[in-house]
């Protein structure tokens, strides 16, 4: 029989960690460990050793680093989310806003530029030139949209068989851009053969515009929207001492021959990065 004093002496050694044994309470038998009756006496063992609790780090959580979030009161929070999210909304808006906007007549601003799509063509100008309203005889001419900084009036020289007369009409412009869209039955090798002949002659073709104080001319060869067509650049003037520099494009597309006309007055004002951002960009659908 264990006396008491060597059960208590031990359940001390037990408690200060010298030894892995569980002793009964009762008996004073040391037992395994991982025991759960005395193997002498078929007492509860129970361990003294204290359950080692895994501390709690002390640090801030994320929110918690967040003004607003510091005290977690729920009205607070809640508060604070709000304002979070309406910050956000505002940010998100923003940057769509800059990047993409729906414009009026089927147009999309888009980086200070904007997007034409309508009339089966789309083309990219810059957000600062304004879309004319067409009058009913540019439209019976087969004009279909007209873009620039000015009113789009071009400069003309007609002559009348009957009265024996010549009128001049002049535009003042910055700058304009008018597409033009006429049927035609001529074929893309016909075309072509066309092309040929303006750029070898530009100022003796049949889809010029004739404007007589035309000078400086000169034509070229391109592609747009992936098909041949003419460049024909030239200077012009009228009586009135107005001057400004015309590009004209022709080219035949799903059986329309279309015209591109550019107009800077005076010919300095003429913009290199705009001219080629729009015909880059010209599509037919």
């Amino acid at each position: 029989m264990v006396s008491s004093d060597e059960i208590g002496k031990k359940l001390e050694n037990k408690r200060n960690g010298d030894s892995d044994e569980l002793v009964c309470p009762k008996c004073g038998t040391g037992n395994k460990s991982d025991s759960t009756y005395c193997l002498e006496c078929g007492g509860t063992l129970t361990s003294d050793k204290k359950v080692e609790e895994t501390p709690i780090k002390n640090e801030t959580s994320f929110l918690r680093k967040i003004p607003g979030f510091r005290s977690w009161t729920p009205w607070k929070m809640i508060s604070s989310s709000i304002i979070y999210l309406i910050v956000l909304i505002m940010i998100i808006t923003f940057a769509g806003g800059a990047a993409s906007t729906i414009g009026t007549n089927n147009t999309t601003v888009s980086n200070n530029n904007v997007t034409y799509n309508n009339n089966n063509i789309s083309f990219v100008y810059p957000s600062d030139w304004n879309l004319d309203n067409l009058t009913g005889d540019e439209k019976s001419n087969g004009e279909i949209v007209s873009v620039g900084t000015g009113t789009n009036v071009v400069t003309t020289t007609t002559t009348s068989n009957i009265t024996n007369s010549t009128n001049t009409s002049t535009s003042e412009t910055d700058n304009c851009f008018f597409v033009s869209r006429n049927s035609s039955t001529i074929s893309a090798d016909d075309m072509n053969t066309e092309i040929n002949a303006i750029v070898a002659d530009p100022t003796n073709n049949q889809y010029l515009h004739t404007i007589s104080s035309a000078t400086n001319v000169t034509a070229n060869k391109i592609t747009i929207d992936g098909v041949n067509a003419s460049e024909i650049t030239s200077i012009s003037s009228d009586d009135q001492g107005a001057s400004w520099k015309e590009i004209d494009i022709y080219f035949l597309k799903n059986g329309y021959i279309y015209t591109l006309t550019f107009q800077s007055t005076p010919p300095g004002n003429f913009n290199e990065n705009n001219y080629q951002m729009i015909i880059n960009s010209f599509h037919v659908e």
